[in-house]
């Protein structure tokens, strides 16, 4: 065999992919307007050996031009002045056509769709940069089903399909400029604000008086222990001792690969239980006995809320919803923890090991907060000699934590 046709089969090979059991044979053609695409078409073999002489045979019908399939039909292309909602709808006919699973192209025309209402008859040549700031004006000033505005990362998404429809343009050489250079996005976006807080005592009386079983035993737990979300969601019932009234973390919960296939590296510990984490505790232990409950039946295990990350936050963002209490995120759970043991005057280096802490700095960042009260409160008390002065109302306030 020499070396031409060594090479041929080499490059046979590597244009072969298997999909549904079944192989199929790719090849790059250029289209009507100079652009390489990949075609593929199936070998109609489920075997690897007769599937390459099928794909060999294939290529050989396919440069002589005897297969339909690689023969590029003369397509009309979008004129000059095309209008952006036409040539949209020939970017998602003739391009998105191209992928490979049916909701990557659902997923386009949904994205696409907001900018073609938006933009509608306008020529390509006349959307600017200003007509783009608009847009993203426009996609904010937008409300989702649930009537709240839509989140920058969705922001995000139809700008991105946008900007894909004017790389088309380009390309065909209908633009010469790409108007969203010039658009600045971090500053037409509102920037993520930390939501980073504590749950009061009214708010989590309200959350637990609406909450679900699944959503208030989670939060108190997590109140009560200062779990992660990951640490609750690996809980087994075999790291509840109930004779030592403690949750002991091993090392095979916490560290190496959690449930997710993700590497974790925290210091196993042990942590006491308090009686509404005890009563929590056995009542999920008895409803998952029970087959009580909502569980992830694609994932079936040993953990005392058999769900998913997403299952659980939502849960706890229609109690959210329901109670009309701001909005706080799991791991809020694990500081509001971590703040009341603070103000109760739990040792520093004791609730490190509790929250599991690698560093005494980031434990102690809970307890500036009380230092700072305390500190407000010696000074009101102390008498260095000074006039008398009316104590604002705000400062008392701050004296005693209010």
């Amino acid at each position: 065999m020499d070396k031409k046709q060594l090479r041929k089969r080499k490059r046979v090979r590597e244009n072969m992919f298997l999909r549904d059991g079944i192989w199929y044979f790719r090849k790059v053609v250029t289209d009507a307007n100079g652009i390489k695409r990949r075609k593929a078409i199936s070998t109609k073999q489920k075997d690897y050996e007769l599937a390459k002489v099928a794909a060999t045979e294939l290529e050989s019908k396919a440069n002589k031009g005897e297969l339909d399939t690689f023969i590029e039909k003369k397509k009309v292309a979008a004129r000059p002045d095309a209008r952006y909602a036409t040539f949209a709808q020939v970017y998602i006919d003739e391009v998105s056509t191209f992928k490979r699973y049916k909701n990557a192209l659902d997923n386009d025309k949904a994205r696409i769709a907001p900018s073609m209402a938006f933009f509608g008859d306008v020529s390509l040549a006349d959307i600017t940069s200003e007509r783009c700031r608009d847009f993203v004006r426009h996609l904010r000033a937008l409300k989702s089903d649930r009537g709240t505005p839509y989140r920058p990362n969705v922001v995000i998404n139809y700008v991105y399909a946008t900007r894909m429809v004017i790389a088309e343009a380009i390309r065909r050489k209908l633009l010469t400029q790409d108007p969203w250079v010039n658009v600045n996005l971090r500053q037409e976006l509102p920037r993520p604000t930390t939501r980073s807080r504590v749950v009061s005592l009214d708010e989590q009386r309200r959350f637990l008086a609406d909450a679900g079983d699944e959503a208030r035993r989670a939060f108190i737990v997590m109140v009560g222990s200062g779990l992660r979300l990951d640490e609750l969601l690996n809980l087994e019932a075999r790291h509840c001792d109930f004779d030592e009234f403690r949750i002991v973390l091993t090392g095979d919960i916490v560290k190496g690969k959690d449930r997710y296939n993700r590497e974790r590296d925290v210091v196993a510990r042990e942590i006491p239980m308090q009686p509404a984490v005890v009563q929590a505790l056995k009542e999920q232990m008895d409803a998952r006995a029970a087959g009580i409950g909502d569980y992830n039946r694609r994932r079936s295990g040993p953990w005392l809320w058999n769900m998913t990350r997403s299952a659980l936050m939502e849960r706890f963002g229609r109690a959210i919803e329901k109670a009309g209490i701001p909005h706080f995120t799991q791991h809020d759970c694990r500081r509001t923890f971590a703040t009341r043991c603070a103000e109760a005057g739990v040792k520093p280096h004791k609730l490190q090991a509790w929250l599991g802490h690698g560093d005494i700095s980031t434990t102690m960042k809970f307890y500036v907060h009380e230092q700072r009260k305390e500190s407000r409160a010696e000074m009101l008390r102390l008498d260095i000699g000074l006039p008398d002065a009316p104590v604002p109302i705000a400062m008392r306030r701050k004296a005693v934590g209010d």
